[in-house]
């Protein structure tokens, strides 16, 4: 998958208006990114349209909107689409006939931009196959330092993944690992928190695990996992919902 960068315009506007005041217009950015783990078969893959929700178009069409796909692989380094829409003011100004409905045209674009992007990539790779290592920690961790360098007013961090490690940093498959994470996960959380590769600062964010376990002993690591990755979450102050649906994201 190469790496895509969907922007419908790039040119940025400041106005002046009446009592000759100049105005500096700050748009309302929503970000949202979407974690995809291909080292294991997946039984729940990203929604399109629940995604889309999150940008709430309906109440306020000029909001800027970037989404990011992103793999946890077997490597550290992966493949990432990038998509932009930028906000309602700035794409008005690419609105060269006056059309009424150029804004509500380019977040048709959007749109069509991420359900084709995710159509393709669960296509692609929704097979039954395995890699023999996973990433997990220093994807989530490198994708929530990208998302702050933006200073978004609102980020959501999806992720759809078993979060089982199996990495140099710790490895939830071996017998030794998942008897760490049963009777001292304090210690596995410790190994995490040593790499120091979170930010400090997750104010405002709202982290979503998303998975549907495909077994109790499956069920019982997930569960391990997600609970350590939940202390160190909430510690710097974001949300987190763990649920095993892929239509709706909410933290009520």
């Amino acid at each position: 998958m190469k790496q895509l960068i969907i922007s419908l315009t790039v040119i940025f506007v400041t106005g002046i208006f009446s009592c000759n005041k100049k105005q500096v217009h700050s748009p309302y950015l929503i970000q949202t990114t979407a974690i995809v783990d291909i080292t294991d078969p997946l039984r729940l893959y990203p929604d399109a349209d629940a995604i889309l929700r999150l940008y709430g178009f309906d109440k306020d069409k000029d909001r800027e909107a970037f989404f990011r796909l992103c793999l946890i692989t077997d490597k550290q380094l992966n493949q990432m689409e990038d998509f932009h829409l930028p906000d309602g003011y700035t794409t008005e100004a690419n609105n060269r006939f006056d059309d009424p409905q150029y804004r509500q045209k380019t977040i048709l674009l959007f749109y069509k931009a991420l359900h084709k992007a995710l159509s393709d990539f669960t296509t692609l790779h929704n097979k039954d196959l395995s890699l023999k290592h996973s990433e997990c920690f220093k994807t989530v961790a490198e994708q929530l330092t990208n998302m702050k360098r933006k200073h978004a007013d609102e980020n959501t961090l999806i992720i759809f993944s078993d979060i089982h490690e199996n990495s140099d940093l710790f490895s939830s498959y071996t017998k030794k690992g998942k008897d760490s994470l049963y009777s001292s996960p304090e210690k596995v959380t410790a190994i995490f928190e040593k790499t120091r590769l979170l930010p400090d600062d997750l104010k405002g964010f709202n982290i979503f695990f998303v998975y549907e376990p495909k077994s109790r002993e499956d069920d019982k690591v997930y569960v391990s996992m997600v609970s350590i990755y939940r202390v160190m979450l909430e510690k710097r102050g974001a949300r987190v919902t763990v649920q095993a649906s892929s239509k709706n994201y909410t933290n009520e």
